[in-house]
């Protein structure tokens, strides 16, 4: 080899020995000398002299400063001015997102460049976390359908910033009430808030001990060497956990015992601190263990060591006895995660799915889901699961059948965590054993290891969301203050509600302030508010002490905001509630932006009475539902292309409308009922309303349809016997089982499945019912020994698999374990009705055996044929334009495409009339949706009274010029005039003095 390659390659060695080269720099450098031509010497004419052309010595860049933030990150400012090269791919090992916003971003080339770069972990954590780009807005979106925040979302933003970051203290107020007006988009920017917060832990609680005076007595309890080997035992029952999953002798298990060995008396510490550095070089050098594991070990040792403390320093013991002492221990026992656990209504808990899914670039957001195939770690949403799950970066999702929250461990690896109330409810049910056992304790959430406690309280969460959070003050059921009790008792540094109205009921009202005030000082003490929040704590107090406490602070509120708010409704109680307020609530009104005014209208429909009938009759109230059927198909028929949605404040006046429009438009309706449908049903009904489109899978048994999140087939099956015809069961017989006894043969010949479309008429029934179609429809007019006529011909039905295809499916094996199970149990096959070349003419007699569903009849124990979730998606276009929304519906969707909202009844609640509305007035929409009111009545009665709608407070009035002079006096109306001096004192009229923050 040359030796001018040879010190090329030396030099590029020496490069990468010093740090400049990366892996792959070096790598590459190395194949481009190594399959270089040779150099060769040339050789001129004989007359010349010899001239012998020697390579340039290679120039190499010179070594980077290993950029850092100190002196407020001046260092990094001046290598990239200089170098221009800190910021690339390897930036990502020495700094973290929270780190470069400590950069004074003085020059737009600087800030451009540094949007640019994308980090895959944070440096300094004990276990990775996920990040995100930074600076994480408007790049959030990066890619995806929505270009990147509206500008007061990105205000809001920065609000919320503040309030988060105003102070460090430990156990004091971060975080607030998020108040934007309903359809302001609050989702989104509580997302984008948890990616700009990404990477980043819950601090620590600082220690309250005098180390002086603790360094002296382990002095002393190092003499009493049996007392001391408890202490430590203690804390390294991890170690002794994570030794006994190995063999004995084995290298992990050596490992594991020496560590725990070295860590027992006697031991040449001198200190507490010095014991517990050994513990955590020891855990790091465990070489078998998982990254969790050794997080586990150094956790436990920590909080073992914190008990230790206090018991060592006898100065300060009485500090563990306070609010501050007690929390500080519990909350060193947990685990620390940088995730946002968000807890959100049963109805939300898809949207939440859809916003994440669509906004949330999730491949740019955790390290593993750079390959876009693995994606764990990132996000957990209940009942879907992780986000490699469902998430459209990566795979078609399905909702887990059997949903459940994964242990404390590995929530701790999400960076987002949804779950709805129904789990906190069955946890704060479940908890009452645990409590009670846990009252002898110090603290009652016990370690990470302990089983009976809820993993959500095993970890120490950097952010506490709760969507509509006036649902944590305005239930006042022992079930809902369980619940609320619950959420209040999650460990976590931040914490926000997020509600388009923080309190319920009439804000406009005077009569109901008081109320509302009540459920105001519920929320800052959940904040955890300084004068007027939460000092003893039910978690680490006696329930008398923070009983106590409570009302103390109640009683303080009382004398300071709430009696002369409302009492005196003197001005200096009113800027002080209003001052209050700003402290802790970041809003903006929809009077703020331009968005499309509703446009409001009323309809009566009016319905006769029949002879001999009232309006309570079921038939009278069933013609009203068809009436207001009626004026939704007019609707549709009389627009170009409308998405209408049906609301109802009572459920089954709108299943009742449904059913009516079901009848006339045969199709084309959509349902969102979480409570009767579920959650995945639901959501797929919205998709289908906004796309006009539904995904389907054919069954490869019967080729019907069904929806592509299905395991197995659920149309219904119904087994019967063949009563007259014995020809036709001895030529079945012999075609499908030929390999029985003929008696056998006749009798399985007999025995056939059939969909219920193929009843043709009824010969004797249990239940009465119209006609054969009605009966086939409805499962619960189905009787065991029902006699049908059924038709055999093909007609509209998907032919059948041949007799051979399904002995190749394993019908043989169905057959004996049916005839060993005496035909009980739900083992059949949908084998061919009649045999090759015949032809059954008419209907055939049969009697109803049993039922059950498709996938059910063709169980794992006996079929080997292809399976449903194999087949290929099929995409069918539909016309959808009808959404049914129940009450439950009524908060948190986005339905900025809506052209037309039907009110089937007026809604007299200002504030649940607003939530409806703001599905469509909201920010993305294009064009006015149009609010109708309709009003049934008995013809040849009084009409009812109109209900004209205020803009601004949403309030109902009968007369339109009452409705028109209220609103130039509508303490909302930006430009109201001559506003009576009682509506100053109204909590709409204090929510409105809340002025949005300044735009960014």
């Amino acid at each position: 080899m040359e030796p001018a390659r040879v010190a090329a390659l030396r030099a590029t060695k020496a490069l990468f020995d010093d740090g400049v080269l990366d892996q792959q720099e070096y790598e590459a450098k190395k194949r481009e000398l190594l399959h270089a031509p040779a150099q060769q010497s040339v050789t001129p004419p004989p007359a010349a002299p010899l001239v012998v052309r020697v390579p340039k010595p290679l120039r190499w860049r010179r070594s980077r400063r290993v950029a850092t933030t100190e002196h407020g990150g001046k260092t990094l400012l001046l290598a990239f001015c200089k170098g221009r090269a800190c910021l690339d791919n390897q930036a990502s090992k020495f700094l973290a997102p929270h780190e470069l916003r400590a950069v004074p971003c003085a020059s737009k080339t600087i800030h451009t460049e540094l949007q640019r770069v994308d980090y895959t972990f944070a440096r300094g954590l004990v276990q990775t976390q996920p990040s995100a780009p930074w600076p994480h807005f408007p790049g959030l979106f990066r890619g995806k359908i929505v270009g990147g925040l509206f500008k007061h979302q990105l205000a809001s933003l920065r609000a919320m910033r503040l309030l988060e970051t105003h102070t460090r203290q430990f156990g004091k107020l971060r975080g607030g009430v998020l108040a934007d007006a309903p359809g302001l988009g609050k989702t989104v920017t509580v997302l984008a808030l948890i990616l700009q917060t990404s990477g980043e832990l819950p601090s620590s609680p600082e220690a309250f001990w005098d180390s002086t005076t603790i360094d002296e007595s382990f002095a002393a309890l190092i003499k009493s060497e049996s007392e001391l080997r408890r202490e430590c035992l203690r804390g390294l029952r991890s170690v002794i956990s994570y030794r006994d999953t190995w063999q004995r002798k084995s290298l992990p298990y050596n490992e594991a015992d020496q560590l725990l060995h070295s860590s027992l008396p006697p031991f040449p510490f001198q200190s507490v601190s010095a014991l517990e550095a050994h513990v955590r070089r020891g855990a790091s050098r465990l070489r078998y263990a998982t990254p969790a594991i050794r997080d586990d070990i150094k956790l436990d040792f920590a909080h073992a060591m914190a008990l230790t403390r206090c018991r060592l320093d006898g100065k300060r013991r009485s500090a563990l006895l306070g609010g501050e002492g007690k929390r500080a221990l519990a909350e060193r026992a947990l685990k620390p995660t940088g995730g946002t656990l968000i807890v959100v209504p049963d109805a939300l808990l898809e949207h939440w799915r859809a916003q994440i899914g669509r906004h949330v670039d999730l491949r740019r957001l955790a390290p593993s889901f750079g390959d876009g195939r693995s994606g764990d770690g990132c996000c957990f949403v209940y009942g879907w699961g992780c986000a490699s799950r469902w998430h459209p970066d990566f795979q078609r999702g399905s909702r887990e059948r059997h949903p459940r929250l994964p242990s404390a461990s590995d929530l701790r690896r999400f960076l987002i965590v949804v779950v709805p109330f129904s789990v906190c409810r069955d946890a704060a049910r479940q908890d009452q054993d645990f409590r009670r056992a846990a009252e002898r304790r110090i603290y009652r959430h016990g370690n990470a290891q302990d089983a009976e406690s809820s993993p959500l309280l095993q970890l120490r969460w950097l952010r506490l969301v709760v969507d509509e959070g006036h649902e944590l003050v305005g239930g006042d059921g022992d079930l809902e203050q369980a619940t609320s009790s619950f959420i209040a008792e999650l460990f976590a540094e931040r914490r926000w509600v997020v509600s388009g109205t923080p309190t319920t009921g009439d804000v406009d009202d005077p009569a109901i302030v008081r109320s509302h005030l009540y459920q105001l000082q519920k929320l800052l003490k959940w904040l955890r508010h300084p004068r007027y929040g939460l000092d003893a704590d039910p978690r680490l107090d006696t329930r008398e002490d923070a009983a106590d406490d409570s009302e103390r602070r109640k009683a303080l509120f009382e004398s300071e905001v709430m009696a002369p708010f409302c009492d005196q409704q003197s001005e200096s109680a009113r800027a002080t509630l209003v001052a209050l307020l700003r402290t802790v609530t970041v809003r903006h009104r929809k009077t703020d932006l331009k968005l499309p005014s509703p446009v409001y209208e009323n309809y009566e429909v009016e319905v006769a009475l029949r002879p001999g009938e009232t309006p309570d009759d079921d038939s009278y109230q069933w013609r009203v539902d068809e009436a207001l059927a009626d004026f939704v198909c007019r609707t549709k028929a009389n627009h170009r292309r409308p998405k209408i949605a049906v609301f109802s404040q009572r459920d089954g006046d709108l299943a009742s409308v449904a059913e009516a429009l079901y009848a006339r438009l045969h199709g084309g309706i959509a349902e969102f009922d979480v409570q009767r449908l579920g959650h995945q049903a639901s959501a797929r009904e919205l998709v289908r309303f906004q796309t006009d489109r539904r995904e389907v899978r054919k069954c490869p048994r019967c080729w019907r349809e069904n929806d592509v999140d299905r395991k197995s087939c659920h149309h219904a099956l119904l087994e019967v016997l063949l009563l007259d015809d014995d020809e036709l069961a001895r030529r079945r017989g012999d075609a499908l089982h030929a390999n029985l006894p003929e008696a056998e043969r006749i009798n399985c010949g007999r025995r056939l499945l059939i969909e219920p479309e193929r009843i043709v008429g009824l010969v004797a029934t249990q239940t009465p019912t119209a006609s054969p179609q009605v009966y086939a429809d409805d499962w619960r007019a189905w009787t065991v020994g029902d006699e049908l006529l059924i038709t055999l011909d093909d007609g509209s039905f998907a032919p059948r698999k041949d007799a051979e295809t399904w002995r190749d499916w394993g019908c043989r094996a169905c057959v004996e374990r049916a005839a060993r199970e005496q035909f009980e149990s739900a083992d059949w096959f949908l084998g061919p009705l009649r045999p090759p070349h015949s032809i059954v003419e008419g209907a055939v007699r049969v009697r109803l055996l049993k039922w059950a569903r498709c996938g059910q009849w063709h169980g794992p124990r006996w079929y080997r044929g292809p399976k449903l979730e194999a087949q290929k998606v099929l995409v069918e276009r539909e016309d959808v334009p009808i959404l049914c929304l129940t009450r439950q519906a009524s908060h948190g969707l986005d339905l900025s495409f809506l052209t037309h909202v039907v009110l089937l009844e007026p809604i007299r609640d200002s504030a649940l009339l607003e939530q409806v509305v703001s599905r469509a007035h909201r920010v993305g929409a294009t064009q006015s949706v149009r609010v109708a009111t309709l009003q049934a009545f008995v013809a040849g009665s009084k009409r009812p009274e109109k209900n004209y709608i205020c803009d601004h407070c949403y309030k109902s009035f009968a007369i339109e010029a009452v409705a028109d002079a209220h609103m130039l006096k509508c303490s909302r109306n930006p430009n109201a005039t001559d506003v009576p001096a009682w509506r100053r004192f109204t909590m709409s009229a204090v929510f409105d003095e809340l002025r949005p923050p300044a735009a960014t």
